[in-house]
C-alpha cells in the first residue's frame, strides 16, 4: 500500500513537466522573407533571417511571440547570386517561443 501511494505521489510531481516538450509547441504556417543583397553570403543569410523575424513580428496574428528564428521549425535559408551580390530567402514555420 505504501509503494502504491508513493508511486501515485511521484506521478503527480511529474505532471507540471508534461506540457513542456517540443511537440507541445504552437507553430503557424510557413513564412518566407527575402533579405537585402550582400557581397558576402554569410551576411546575406543573416539579413534573410532578420527579414524573416521582422516579417513575423509585423504580422498581426503572430507578433513578437513567434519571431524567434531559433524557435522556428523546418527552417531553411536559400541563396542565389543576383549580379555580384548574394540574395537569400529565409523560410520557416514560426513557433511560439
Amino acid at each position: 500500500m505504501r509503494k502504491a501511494a508513493l508511486a501515485l505521489a511521484c506521478s503527480f510531481a511529474l505532471i507540471p513537466f508534461a506540457g513542456t516538450s517540443a511537440e507541445a509547441q504552437t507553430c503557424r504556417d510557413r513564412v518566407t522573407a527575402k533579405g537585402a543583397p550582400s557581397l558576402v553570403q554569410i551576411l546575406a543569410r543573416s539579413k534573410a533571417r532578420s527579414a524573416w523575424s521582422k516579417k513575423v513580428r509585423d504580422t498581426k496574428r503572430l507578433g513578437d511571440d513567434y519571431a524567434s528564428w531559433k524557435s522556428a521549425k523546418n527552417s531553411r535559408v536559400d541563396c542565389d547570386k543576383e549580379g555580384s551580390r548574394n540574395v537569400c530567402r529565409a523560410s520557416a514555420r514560426p513557433c511560439k517561443a
